[in-house]
């Protein structure tokens, strides 16, 4: 059904609609922009601009290359994260127009509000990932895809090809969201013409995604299937987990994240119960089910998980859809309102637990915490001289102080230092991919003696993935086994802690007094604690 043949209420917006909307894009704006360069870039933040910078494609390289061409707008911290930011807002004027489109003005505005609020939109769109992007340009293939079926006009099938290919070179996942596209056909009347405009559809949009596919894809794929890949295994629990994190986010307490669940589920099957269009129900099972459970399956098939949740944010979208349609559709205003603004205010306290957990005065909870990496690599870069080297024990913070100090302060790059080569037999192991890895010079582990072989001085970046954790994991013991080497052979000139990151100093022309014989790796090196 063309926008023309849709009731009165499906229609163009009016005046009030307008500014109502406009209002909730301004919040919506508020909510990402609020403290946004409070906290340093973290690893996977840092990824993505070096990745971009140097063609690596662990994932498509779409929203690589937009933050390439946006760094010289970067200068500062927040100012680079400004483009998920901007792409998050548009994603809510996005699910305004399409849930308009298929469940009436009232449905828009609703669904509008929920993703501005929404905790995961929101996390997405205040770091430097393609998360949120994924979150546009789903709602952008359905609305295009959707328009070109009921009215085969050439401009909408331009549209349809160029979004769906948009999302294939965002994020590999974008397969499962075009695979819900492809399937929906299958209920679209009449099936017959439904199915020829979505061949014509997927077939283009094939043709600009298979260079891709040909030349990346394939090559991973025949390699990280063979590695022990770091996402944890799945079972069909992993549908709910995933609903908490669509709903939640990461940061709330579990029973804050299953009220907010219940709400949304609650509210999005009241949608697809009560809305009278058909094309509501098939993005709110094709945009969200089948996709979800297309990742859940291909990953338990698998030699090795390959399922993140963060993955299918792009499900964020098609669920907030139905779930405005579902407070369109209560009857009674008053009850509506109260359970729009419910809803909203659960929104909101979550998303108070994710401002003070990415700050440094938190984090409140022991999820992803964010270390101070920015404050760390100025003190070295202050205190920094010829003769210096720096060195790191886990890449969570090679990438980081990468960031810093070469790319921001124009110092050496460093090594991720290894002890009897264990490290580098863990990385092999992740991802079964050393000539790739071989790309980031900082974290491809190198022998600790070999790295600081004729340096006077070293700068030891220590870090670790998992700062709450029990201090039994890997990580953790490589770190303490570096820092106990060093400070068995070499002099400790200066020590400083900060949130998440130990800096050192060493003196290695000065050997240390009365050095123990140490053999080098992570099991038999000195545990001796960093502090």
């Amino acid at each position: 059904m063309t926008e023309e043949q849709a009731p009165e209420e499906y229609r163009q917006p009016t005046q009030r609609s307008r500014w109502v909307i406009s209002a909730i894009i301004l919040l919506a704006a508020a909510a990402r922009l609020y403290r946004i360069g409070e906290y340093s870039l973290w690893l996977d933040e840092v990824d993505t601009l070096y990745a971009g910078l140097h063609q690596i494609y662990f994932h498509p390289p779409l929203f690589l290359f937009a933050t390439v061409a946006w760094s010289p707008l970067g200068i500062n911290d927040g100012m680079l994260r400004l483009l998920p930011v901007l792409t998050g807002v548009l994603a809510v004027a996005l699910i305004w127009r399409l849930t308009s489109r298929i469940a009436g003005r009232q449905a828009g505005i609703y669904a509008a509000l929920l993703l501005a609020l929404s905790p995961p939109a929101v996390h997405y769109s205040r770091e430097l990932r393609m998360y949120v992007a994924m979150i546009a340009l789903t709602l952008l293939s359905w609305s295009s895809l959707l328009s070109y079926i009921g009215s085969g006009r050439r401009g909408a099938l331009a549209g349809a090809v160029l979004f769906m290919a948009a999302l294939l070179y965002t994020h590999n996942y974008g397969v499962f969201v075009i695979a819900g596209l492809a399937l929906s056909v299958t209920v679209l009347p009449p099936f017959r013409q439904s199915a020829k405009r979505a061949l014509l559809a997927m077939t283009l949009t094939g043709v600009i995604y298979l260079p891709f596919f040909l030349s990346v894809v394939l090559f991973f794929s025949t390699r990280v299937f063979k590695a022990h890949y770091w996402a944890a295994s799945v079972s069909w629990r992993s549908v709910y987990d995933t609903l908490l994190f669509l709903a939640g986010s990461y940061e709330p307490p579990m029973v804050h994240r299953k009220f907010l669940l219940l709400a949304t589920l609650g509210l999005a099957l009241w949608g697809v119960i009560r809305c009278p269009r058909r094309e509501l129900r098939i993005v709110g099972l094709f945009g969200t089910a089948v996709p979800i459970s297309l990742a859940i399956g291909l990953s338990l098939a698998l030699p090795t998980s390959i399922f993140v949740s963060r993955y299918v944010s792009f499900a964020i979208g098609p669920l907030l859809v139905c779930a405005g349609a579902g407070l369109a559709a209560i009857s009674a205003r008053s009850r509506r309102l109260l359970l729009a603004g419910g809803v909203a205010a659960l929104q909101f306290w979550a998303l108070t637990y994710q401002y003070t957990n990415t700050f440094p005065e938190g984090p409140t909870l022991a999820i992803r915490p964010r270390k101070e990496f920015r404050q760390s690599a100025a003190y070295v870069a202050q205190r920094f001289r010829d003769g210096d080297t720096v060195a790191y024990t886990c890449e969570s913070g090679a990438l980081p102080a990468w960031y810093y100090l070469t790319y921001r302060n124009g110092l050496p790059t460093g090594h991720l230092v290894d002890l009897g080569g264990e490290y580098h037999a863990r990385l092999s192991d992740k991802y079964n991919l050393d000539e790739t890895v071989k790309q980031y010079p900082f974290i491809f582990p190198v022998p600790i003696d070999q790295a600081l072989d004729g340096y006077k001085r070293v700068w030891l970046y220590a870090t670790q993935w998992n700062l709450e954790g029990a201090g039994n994991d890997f990580y953790s013991k490589h770190r303490r086994a570096v820092i106990g080497w060093m400070k068995a052979r070499y002099t400790l000139l200066e020590q400083r802690p900060f949130y998440g990151v130990d800096v050192y100093l060493f003196d290695i022309e000065q050997a240390a007094a009365n050095p123990p014989s140490l053999t080098t790796g992570v099991s038999s090196a000195n545990q001796q604690p960093p502090l």
